[in-house]
This record gives structure tokens, C-alpha cells and sequence, in this order.
């Protein structure tokens, strides 16, 4: 398997455990191939991602990383929105790593506790990106062009068809359409695939990306509250909460893991690995509520909605 992460120093340390839960789920898998993009990391950092990955080589077991620096990249998306932190474009830009032509990216604030050698081996053909379906309003999905019907992913954990993007040059395609928006997409990146991709994307089953809202709203809910036409089943949802293999701490009514108050229900196996990380005697921060109005209104709308929808 090829796989990618792109990370600053804030991200870091969420990084780290995303990749060692990977390296601990996916042992059985001969060769893994890490591609690490980074957005201004120490020599210090990088060396730890370094040692980590090494560790799990073993007599049947090939591990290798190869660093990226972003700087080749980041003069194309310097006009782009603030979004936090620039890293999370790194993926735009996968089709430049000559020596692969398939990629599973995914990122940093992920825990990985199942197997990918599944998702890996699908046959993408002529398919840009695969992903799981993302819960965004209608409005979000119009903005970037998408119709009510059409389907859009979450980007966080994407299999990259790379043949395809050096076919089309996606990368140039996704900084046009950047650029086209003055640098104000969207969801960023995300939604500069999801635009330029529509009709090359696939969907793929959530367990590979079990997103906080699935946790929290039943399949029919998520349909109602979001507007959405096309969806997962209700056994599907339940089939990925059952048996994920990637876990996605996005925002929502949860609190994130890396919070010392965090309710989040993978918290305990995201501070498992936290405590033998080099970031383990670092004190977890406690989590303010600073959600916008709209935010609040947001979550305050999907709770009206379970109390008034049954199923």
C-alpha cells in the first residue's frame, strides 16, 4: 500500500498516532509505503515519524517513508482562504509522486483500528478519487456546483487514482478552480475535488470513514437533516459503526480526543496511543465551547430533528 499524510507541527502529534494505529491494524500487510508531506516540520519531527515507521519493519514486514516537502507545492494555494493550516492541500498535489499510481491519503485527526488492503485493491479504472459520502448541507454541495442529487465526499480519507489525475492533470484542474473562487472554496481542497471530480468519483462504504454524525444520527436522519437524496442504507451505517476501520473525529456534537474532556467514543483508544507517543507527557488541553451562533443553531436543529423523526 501507498500512503500519504501531509501535516505541519501543530498536526503533528495527531499525525503520529494515526500512522502507528495504522502500522498496529494493517501488520499483516507485506510492504506499506509512506509518503509524508511536510509543511515546514523539524528535522527533530521528521526524525520521529521516521523512527516510528522503521520500527515495524520486520522479517515479513517492509516499511518505508519518504518525506515531501510542501514548500515545492505551497506557491500554488498562498491565495487560498484561511483554513487553519495550508497542509491540508498537500493532497492536490499526489500526482507528482512519479514512482506510485494509486495513493490512500488520509488524515491526520484519524485513528486506523481495522484492515485497508480491501479498500486498497479496489479497481478505480477511469475513477479520479474514491471516498466516503460527506454530511454537508445542500448549500455547501451547491456551492461548488453540485446539484441535490449528487453525491459529495469527505476528502479525509480519499484513494487517489493517480494515473488518472496525471491523465487530466487534476492538479492543475483543482488550483484553476481554486483560483476561479479567489482562493474561497468551500471546505477548501475538499470541495475543489469534489467540484472538478463529480462525475469521476466513487463511493465507497463508511466504515472507512466513520465521521461523528453517523455515530450520532441514524442514516434516515442525516437524509433529513441534510437534504440529502442519495445515501448510505441504515444497514450500512450500522454495519461501519459495528466494524470501522478508520475512525474521523470531524466536528460535531463530540468532543475531539485530543481534549482532556473529551466524550468522544474513541477517545479511550486515541489516548492509548497518545501515551506512548513522544507527545505523551504533554497535558491535554480542556475543551471550550467557542462554537459560532450558527454552529450552536446548527446542533440545536439536529436535535429537534431525532426528537421529531421516527426512525
Amino acid at each position: 500500500m501507498n500512503i500519504v499524510y501531509s501535516t505541519d507541527e501543530k498536526y503533528a502529534v495527531h499525525a503520529y498516532i494515526s500512522i502507528n494505529s495504522l502500522l498496529v491494524a494493517n501488520s499483516s500487510v507485506p510492504f506499506i509505503s509512506f509518503y509524508l508531506i511536510s509543511n515546514g516540520l523539524s528535522v527533530q519531527t521528521q526524525n520521529l515519524f521516521i523512527a516510528l515507521i522503521e520500527s515495524f519493519n520486520g522479517p515479513n514486514n517492509k516499511r518505508n517513508i519518504k518525506i515531501i516537502d510542501f514548500a515545492l507545492y505551497i506557491k500554488h494555494v498562498v491565495g487560498a482562504k484561511d483554513c487553519g493550516s495550508l497542509s491540508t492541500y498537500g493532497r492536490l498535489f499526489l500526482q507528482n509522486i512519479n514512482e506510485i499510481d494509486k495513493a490512500l491519503y488520509i488524515d491526520c485527526d484519524t485513528l486506523v483500528v481495522g484492515d485497508l488492503m480491501e479498500l486498497y485493491k479496489l479497481n478505480l479504472n477511469d475513477i479520479a478519487v474514491a471516498g466516503v459520502q460527506d454530511i454537508v448541507s445542500l448549500e455547501t454541495r451547491n456551492s461548488v456546483g453540485l446539484l441535490y442529487g449528487e453525491r459529495y465526499i469527505n476528502a479525509g480519507v480519499s484513494l487517489f487514482n493517480l494515473n488518472y489525475w496525471r491523465k487530466v492533470n487534476g492538479q492543475k484542474l483543482c488550483i484553476d478552480y481554486l483560483n476561479s473562487c479567489n482562493g474561497d472554496v468551500l471546505f477548501h481542497d475538499q470541495g475543489c475535488i469534489n467540484s472538478v471530480f463529480k462525475n469521476n468519483i466513487k463511493i465507497i462504504h463508511p466504515k472507512y470513514n466513520l465521521m461523528n454524525a453517523m455515530l450520532d444520527l441514524s442514516a434516515p436522519k442525516i437524509c433529513a437533516f441534510y437534504k440529502i437524496e442519495k445515501y448510505y442504507s441504515k444497514d450500512e451505517i450500522n454495519d461501519a459503526k459495528k466494524d470501522p476501520r478508520i475512525i474521523h473525529f470531524t466536528a460535531g456534537n463530540f468532543i475531539r480526543p485530543w481534549y482532556s474532556n473529551s466524550n468522544h467514543p474513541y477517545a479511550r483508544i486515541y489516548k492509548k496511543y497518545r501515551s506512548v507517543s513522544p507527545w505523551k507527557d504533554e497535558k491535554m488541553p480542556k475543551y471550550v465551547n467557542k462554537k459560532s451562533f450558527r454552529d450552536i443553531f446548527s446542533i440545536f436543529l439536529q436535535n429537534i430533528v431525532s426528537l421529531f423523526t421516527n426512525y
